[in-house]
């Protein structure tokens, strides 16, 4: 069934977007694993995630070469490495959006730096369990090599 659900949502996107997917997730997973403080994991699941990118990313490019978009294309000018810090990029967002709507923690506007910092504190300090639970709710250790 969860094939089913991401291949429905993949159909929707662009090339790029739905070869994003699967890296996406993987990038998801490291940030989660950044914020519940995992850092062994968070690092792991990175590179993971940008070779898992670099290798969608050429197959990404040529679908959308055959697309009938109209020419000049800024997504056929960039390299898999744009592509996999693009990736990266939004998902550390997509997380970090998710972590606020589940609890919101936001410095004001025109905050000076001591609220800042405590603003970051607190996000960190309340964010950790939520973001641990979250890794663990999507098997993100799945994607971790075996400890044999």
């Amino acid at each position: 069934m969860k094939t089913l659900v991401i291949l429905v949502f993949s159909i929707g996107l662009s090339a790029p977007e739905a070869a994003a997917n699967t890296s996406g997730e993987i990038f998801e997973c490291s940030e989660l694993a950044n914020w519940a403080e995992l850092g062994g994991a968070r690092y792991q699941l990175a590179q993971l995630g940008y070779e898992r990118a670099k290798e969608d990313a050429p197959t990404a490019i040529d679908l959308l070469a055959k697309s009938t978009a109209p020419s000049p294309s800024f997504t056929r000018e960039r390299s898999t490495e744009f592509w996999a810090g693009m990736w990266y990029g939004e998902s550390i967002t997509r997380v970090e959006n998710w972590l606020q709507k589940q609890y919101p923690v936001q410095a004001r506007p025109g905050a000076s730096a001591s609220e800042r910092v405590m603003t970051a504190m607190t996000q960190q300090q309340v964010w950790k369990p939520i973001a641990a639970a979250e890794f663990q709710q999507r098997g993100c250790e799945f994607y971790l090599p075996n400890k044999d």
